[in-house]
């Protein structure tokens, strides 16, 4: 801007309710209060253009972390992970059902929000496939379908993409989490598998995580039988993404949601042994 100060403005589709992004402000201004390093609201936040929500955030100064799943970083996740895990409940938009992809499901709400959206997708997507391909598009739907969203499970307020992607780092060696967009309650093993999936498998990354995750939480005995889903999840979830948005073949999808359901326990196994230490 011209007086020198940084910002970023979101503009989000007119199908997103303004009340959610009216959440999104609500749930940014609880982290801060509560001194959890993220992105921070400027005054007055939210305004509407053209029928679509604003949101204007301080620009975080610093380099993203997307490419960074070094021990020390996923360390450092696992802490911020578990501390955001035990922030108090409170009322009001940081009360909301959370855990979608908000690049689609743009009204929020629970993973089960992502499985119906991406079943009408692939149905949509398989009138125009090949009639060879087809038979791949009942078992991406039983894929979705088959996936745990953690129902039943304990619930924290919990970021829907905590990962690298979303981390800037700063200049003086600190994190910051951006990008909070339908951010509220979830499951727990929600974010937990997503930010285990970046481990790739790796001992001592999965031990990493572990470690700065169970200084704030101690997870439950049904948690721990459940996180393979947890984990598999965001990885099916693209992988059908990429067929209706990028074109890729069904096939492909179908074996990396083959591969992604063996990485997964493995990852889990780890992750298990991990917490029992």
């Amino acid at each position: 801007r011209a007086d020198g100060t940084a910002l970023v403005a979101r503009l989000f589709p007119a199908a997103r309710p303004v009340s959610s992004v009216e959440g999104d402000a609500a749930v940014l201004r609880f982290v801060e209060e509560h001194g959890f390093p993220a992105e921070r609201c400027v005054p007055d936040p939210v305004t509407v253009f053209r029928d679509q929500g604003v949101l204007v955030t301080g620009f975080v100064a610093g380099t993203n972390g997307r490419s960074d799943t070094s021990a020390a970083t996923l360390h450092r996740l696992g802490d911020l992970l578990g501390h955001l895990h035990t922030l108090p409940p409170a009322p009001g938009p940081v009360a909301r059902d959370a855990g979608s992809w908000h690049s689609l499901s743009l009204q929020g709400g629970d993973r089960r929000e992502d499985v119906a959206a991406l079943t009408a997708l692939l149905t949509a997507a398989e009138r125009l496939a090949p009639a060879e391909q087809r038979p791949q598009f009942d078992r991406l739907r039983d894929e979705l379908a088959a996936i745990d969203v953690g129902l039943g499970l304990p619930r924290a307020l919990t970021h829907p993409d905590f990962g690298p992607a979303n981390v800037v780092r700063t200049g003086d060696g600190g994190v910051v989490l951006v990008d909070w967009t339908g951010a509220g309650q979830a499951p727990r093993i929600c974010a937990l598998g997503l930010l285990l999936s970046y481990t790739g498998a790796s001992p001592a990354l999965v031990d990493a995580i572990v470690d700065g995750y169970r200084r704030h939480v101690v997870l439950e005995p049904e948690e721990l039988d459940r996180r393979p889903d947890s984990i598999r999840a965001f990885g099916a979830i693209l992988a059908c993404w990429g067929i209706v948005y990028w074109g890729s073949p069904p096939d492909r999808a179908v074996q990396e949601i083959a591969a992604g359901r063996r990485r997964a326990a493995t990852i889990a196994g780890q992750a298990r042994t991990a917490f029992a230490r």
